[in-house]
């Protein structure tokens, strides 16, 4: 049996199907948005916290809990590029034009690399 090698993707328009409306998804990012800033996410690595923190989250090492500010998600999603973001600009949601940088002379890198030093050194 022969399968389809692009399976999955669209190639010349073809068929699409939308489970959910614009607003629907809008809701849904913005529900998940608020789940990440006041409840979090458990994290269990060193690691994978030192970045979080860099990356401006707010980071309880004790519990393991990360809680994320609406800008730092929408941030992340717009560096991800098109294939991940939204595909609009225009739709980014409101939390994502108020933000500011968590160390504005350091780039995001050096934040991460700086972090992990931290890390290493206690």
């Amino acid at each position: 049996m022969i399968r389809n090698q692009h399976a999955g993707l669209r190639t010349s328009g073809g068929f699409s199907l939308n489970v959910f409306t614009a607003e629907e998804l809008e809701e849904i990012h913005l529900a998940t948005l608020e789940v990440l800033e006041r409840a979090g996410v458990y994290c269990d690595g060193p690691e994978a916290l030192a970045i979080f923190a860099a990356g401006g989250c707010s980071v309880d090492r004790e519990a393991g809990i990360v809680t994320c500010p609406a800008y730092v998600v929408e941030e992340a999603i717009a560096s991800a590029g098109a294939s991940h973001g939204p595909q609009d600009p225009a739709r980014a949601s409101p939390a994502a034009t108020s933000r500011g940088r968590h160390d504005a002379d350091r780039t995001p890198h050096e934040e991460v690399e700086a972090e992990l030093r931290n890390l290493h050194e206690r």
